[in-house]
């Protein structure tokens, strides 16, 4: 989905998709035999999110261990950048989550990352033509560029995990409480705007609490509420589970707020067609040490050298950061 931003002079466009740990949907795999999940898989949703060229991108559930995962693809020649001395991301109940920007188009990372709970949160200079007319914007008055604070979420699943329908629901009203007062400032400088993307495994019963309490606003319901770009989760038109339930509902919402975002002029789904990625344009990644082009897998490049016939080690164990926490949670990485 792409959700575009109006700053004090130019468009902003953001994307947040989550990867599903590199599964494949139960009909999928029932009808398109072999479906290979690795680099097809990757590179597939790598190769769309390319045709949209979001300026910033939000994933999630991206497993370490699957590589060339759709980051690595995106990175790859410097398309996009993440942020200085950052592996993987922030560690959510499923896989993790990060956030990418698109180079040359005036975004910089000038603060973080850091985690807030299951949130990978950075701060990003976004620079702009001046306008020709007076005006009190705040992004004139910084001379050039506005500062945002994005986030890039998994929140706590519908169910399950030891808890209740009621308690998930409580417990993601909690990390959305915490994402807003750290995307805010917390106690430092506060953003000229922030925006909240992700997987929120919300049901249309909770967005109330979150417009209401927290005052965030729903790129959905500010363009309209449109039916085309509603559901997010639809198991009617591609069964995710073998025998699981069909239905429609919208788990991934993107929230903003600050003044230094006019409007959300536009927000759509992406990738909601089939493709033989198995097929079609998989991607070629430059090798090293004169080998042979992979497509779209780089084996010198992502597995670490192993001894005694031990497996490779999970490489985005080594030289990660850890953040402090508060209230006794775990750390996590980056």
């Amino acid at each position: 989905m792409h959700a575009h931003e109006h700053d004090a002079g130019r468009e902003l466009s953001i994307l947040t998709w989550n990867t599903s740990s590199n599964l494949v949907s139960h009909q999928a795999r029932a009808k398109h035999q072999p479906v290979r999940q690795n680099r097809e898989q990757q590179g597939g949703i790598a190769k769309v999110i390319v045709e949209h060229n979001p300026d910033i991108v939000c994933l999630q559930e991206l497993q370490p261990r699957i590589r060339p995962s759709v980051a690595d693809f995106l990175l790859h020649r410097g398309r996009y950048l993440k942020p200085e001395g950052t592996k993987l991301g922030v560690h959510s109940h499923c896989g993790y989550c990060t956030i990418l920007i698109k180079s040359n188009v005036g975004l910089e990372f000038i603060g973080g990352p850091r985690a807030v709970g299951p949130a990978f949160l950075t701060r990003l200079k976004l620079k702009f033509k001046q306008r020709q007319q007076a005006s009190e914007s705040t992004a004139q008055n910084q001379g050039g560029h506005i500062e945002l604070e994005v986030a890039s979420c998994h929140l706590h699943p519908l169910q399950g995990m030891q808890m209740s329908g009621k308690t998930a629901e409580s417990n993601r009203f909690k990390q959305m409480q915490a994402l807003k007062v750290a995307c805010g400032g917390g106690q430092g400088v506060p953003p000229d705007a922030y925006i909240i993307a992700g997987d929120m495994n919300m049901r249309d019963y909770e967005d109330a609490k979150v417009v209401n309490h927290l005052g965030l606003k729903d790129c959905w319901v500010e363009t309209g509420r449109q039916t085309a770009s509603q559901y997010s989760w639809d198991t009617k038109r591609n069964l995710y589970y073998k025998g699981g339930s069909k239905y429609t509902t919208r788990y991934d919402r993107v929230y903003f707020n600050g003044t230094g975002i006019e409007e959300c002029t536009s927000f759509q789904l992406d990738g909601e067609d089939a493709q033989d990625i198995e097929r079609e344009h998989t991607w070629t990644l430059d090798t090293q040490d004169g080998e042979d082009a992979q497509d779209g897998e780089i084996e010198h490049t992502w597995t670490l050298d192993t001894q005694d016939g031990e497996d490779a080690e999970d490489i985005e164990r080594e030289h990660t950061w850890t953040l402090d926490t508060q209230d006794g949670e775990d750390a996590h990485d980056i």
